[in-house]
C-alpha cells in the first residue's frame, strides 16, 4: 500500500473520529471532566495528517518541523484528559518538559541535520511515554468502581506503546529509511496503518467507556432516588400532569392516606378523593402548569376512611419519555396543627384571665371618707360590692374591737368585764 494512500485514509479517519469525540463531548461535558481534551487530541491528530499530506506543497519548516510536536502534543492532551476523567493526577509539568525536549530534538533533526528515521524514533519515544502513562492510569484508576470500565481502553493504549517500542527497536536493528517520507518501506507503512487502526479502536473504546460510566452513574442515581423515594416519611407519588394518573407511590403514601400501593397505582387522583376541596387541586395543577413547582402549600386532604388531615403539599413537574409528570409530596402536619391550635387556645385563655386580673389593678378611685369605690361607669359602690364583682372574693361581715368600743360601748364593756 502506498504511504500517500495511508495518509489520506488516516486524515479521513481522524476527521470522522473527531466528529464522534466532539459529539461525545457535547453529550457528556456537564457530567464528566476531561472529554474536551480528547476533542483537542483527535483534532491535532487530524492536523498532523494534514501537515504530512501537504508536504512538498507547504514550506518544509511547517510540514517537517511541526508534525511531530503536533502529533505528540495530541497524545499529551489525551493523557491530561484521561487523568481528569478518572480523577487521577497527571504530572503535567514533567510531561510538558518531555514534550518540549522532544520538539527541540525533532527540530534539530529536521533543519540542522535532517534525518527522518531519527525523527520517527523521537516521535515514537514521546508517544510511548504518554501512552504508557495513559494505560497505567486507566488500568488502576483511583476509583475502584471505574476499573472494569476503563481497562479496555487501557489495553488500546498499551498496544500503542508496543507499536511505538517495536518501531524504536526497528530503528536500531532494521533497514534505515530514506529522507523522502513518501518513499518509506513496508515496515513504516505497517506502523502507520497500525496507528490508524488503534485510533479507530481508541475512539470506539472512549465512546464505550463514557457510555458505560454514564450508565453506571444513571443506575446509581436511580438507586439513590429509589432509596430516598421509598424511605421518606412523607407521602410521595408520581402522577401524569395531563390526567392525574398515578404512576408510583411510596410507603409513606400508604401510611398517611390509608391506600395501599396496589389500590392507588393506575387510578387517577380525583378517583381517590384525596383532596378535601377539589377546587384546591385544580388551582395547584394550574400553578404547576404555569410555574412548574409548588412549595409547602397548606391544604386539607382526606384519608381512605374519610378522616381529614392537614398537609404541606410540594410538587415539581418533570419530563420523561416526552410525557410530563408531577413528583408530589405531602407532609402530614395534622398533629402539629392540632398542637398549634391547642396552644393558641391556651394562650387566649391566659390572656383573658390576665385581662380579668388587671381590671382591679392600677389606680382605683376610693372615697377617703366612706371608702366607696368608683367603677368605670362612674358609679360609687361599696368596697365589698366592688371587690365581689371584680374578683372571686366572698365577704363575711363582722365588727372589729375598735368599732365595737366606739359604736357599742355597753356591749364592749360587758364583753371585757
Amino acid at each position: 500500500m502506498d504511504i500517500r494512500t495511508v495518509m489520506v485514509m488516516g486524515f479521513i479517519e481522524s476527521i470522522i473520529c473527531s466528529m464522534i469525540i466532539f459529539s461525545l463531548w457535547r453529550e457528556g461535558r456537564e457530567r464528566f471532566n476531561g472529554i474536551g481534551f480528547w476533542v483537542l487530541d483527535i483534532v491535532l491528530v487530524a492536523a498532523a495528517h494534514i501537515l504530512i499530506g501537504l508536504r512538498g506543497i507547504i514550506p518544509d519548516w511547517l510540514s517537517i518541523g511541526f508534525t511531530t510536536p503536533v502529533a505528540s502534543g495530541a497524545a499529551l492532551l489525551g493523557l491530561i484528559g484521561l487523568g481528569r476523567f478518572v480523577g487521577q493526577r497527571v504530572p503535567v509539568s514533567l510531561n510538558v518538559i518531555i514534550w518540549s525536549a522532544g520538539a527541540a530534538v525533532n527540530s534539530y533533526f529536521a533543519f540542522v541535520q535532517p534525518d527522518i528515521a531519527v525523527r520517527n524514533v523521537v516521535f515514537s519515544t514521546i508517544l510511548s511515554v504518554f501512552t504508557l502513562q495513559s494505560a497505567l492510569i486507566l488500568f488502576r484508576p483511583a476509583d475502584h468502581a471505574l476499573r472494569s470500565i476503563t481497562r479496555a481502553v487501557s489495553a488500546v493504549f498499551l498496544l500503542y506503546t508496543i507499536v511505538s517500542l517495536v518501531r524504536i527497536v526497528h530503528f536500531f536493528f532494521g533497514t534505515r529509511i530514506t529522507e523522502d517520507y513518501f518513499q518509506l518501506g513496508t515496515f513504516q507503512v505497517l506502523v502507520s496503518v497500525s496507528y490508524q487502526m488503534l485510533l479507530i479502536a481508541l475512539t470506539y473504546g472512549l465512546v464505550m467507556m463514557v457510555n458505560r460510566r454514564l450508565n453506571c452513574s444513571l443506575r446509581m442515581q436511580e438507586q439513590r432516588f429509589a432509596n430516598a423515594f421509598h424511605s421518606s416519611p412523607y407521602a410521595i407519588l408520581i402522577t401524569r400532569l395531563s390526567d392525574g394518573g398515578i404512576i408510583e407511590v411510596n410507603s409513606g403514601f400508604e401510611q398517611i392516606t390509608g391506600y395501599a400501593a396496589a389500590e392507588a397505582i393506575g387510578r387517577r387522583t380525583p378517583e381517590l378523593h384525596l383532596w378535601a376541596e377539589p377546587a384546591e387541586r385544580s388551582t395547584v395543577v394550574e400553578q404547576l402548569q404555569q410555574t412548574g413547582t409548588v412549595r409547602n402549600a397548606e391544604h386539607r386532604f382526606l384519608r381512605k376512611d374519610g378522616r381529614p388531615i392537614t398537609g404541606l403539599f410540594s410538587g415539581v413537574v418533570f419530563e420523561m419519555n416526552q410525557e410530563r409528570y408531577i413528583l408530589s409530596s405531602i407532609n402530614d402536619i395534622t398533629d402539629r396543627k392540632r398542637l398549634e391550635e391547642d396552644r393558641e387556645r391556651l394562650v387566649q385563655e391566659l390572656k383573658e384571665a390576665l385581662a380579668n386580673i388587671k381590671t382591679i389593678s392600677g389606680l382605683v378611685p376610693i372615697c377617703a371618707n366612706c371608702k366607696k369605690i368608683r367603677d368605670d361607669r362612674g358609679f360609687w359602690n361599696q368596697l365589698e360590692q366592688y371587690l365581689t364583682e371584680h374578683s372571686d372574693a366572698t365577704f363575711s361581715h363582722g365588727i372589729c374591737p375598735d368599732c365595737l368600743q366606739r359604736e357599742y360601748p355597753e356591749i364592749h364593756k360587758k364583753r371585757n368585764g
